[in-house]
């Protein structure tokens, strides 16, 4: 198996650890998707009706690990339009498998007889299981608070590095000119 800190995964459930963990194909779920308050130029894919306020990487992880029981990883990704807003926080995407051992898209939801045939459907059903008042998130379930400021602190510094800010060239001089 892939060494799960080396592909930026945080935190992954309901996967067998003699299969290697390929998250190439799986589908990316980003807190904006789902966001009510963003626009669609902003990101958000859904109908502000079907959406939730304050959509959280660490609650999308918990409804899709526990209530769905799918194959999910927390990343310790942002999302690019609006990347400044996941600084304080660490993490930024979950990845969802969709597909079976067939490679078909159809698996079914085992709490209702939805099928997530799209990435849609799932987004609707996150969004619901999140509007709902029964849906409670356990506190003890997000990671420690000291290892999410790690992981911000360094994808800040990979941030960064990236941009290539602050060189040690020097400035050239301007000549004078002669009369």
């Amino acid at each position: 198996m892939a060494d799960p800190k080396q592909l930026g995964i945080i935190q992954y459930a309901n996967v067998s650890k003699e299969i290697p963990l390929n998250v190439e194909k799986w589908i990316c779920i980003y807190p904006a998707y789902i966001d009510q308050d963003r626009t669609l130029k902003e990101g958000r894919r859904l109908s502000k009706e079907n959406c939730t306020k304050f959509p959280d990487a660490y609650a999308i992880y918990y409804v899709c690990a526990v209530l769905l029981k799918l194959q999910v990883a927390l990343e310790s990704k942002r999302y690019s339009k609006s990347w400044w807003d996941y600084v304080g926080r660490g993490v930024g995407r979950c990845k969802v498998n969709l597909l079976n051992d067939n490679g078909e898209r159809n698996i079914k939801d085992p709490t209702s007889d939805i099928i997530f045939d799209s990435r849609k459907t799932l987004f609707k059903r996150i969004a619901t299981l999140l509007n709902d008042p029964e849906t409670k998130i356990p506190k003890n379930f997000r990671p420690k608070e000291q290892e999410a400021e790690k992981i911000a602190i360094a994808e800040e510094e990979k941030l960064e590095k990236a941009s290539g800010a602050g060189g040690n060239r020097k400035k050239k001089k301007k000549k004078k000119k002669r009369r």
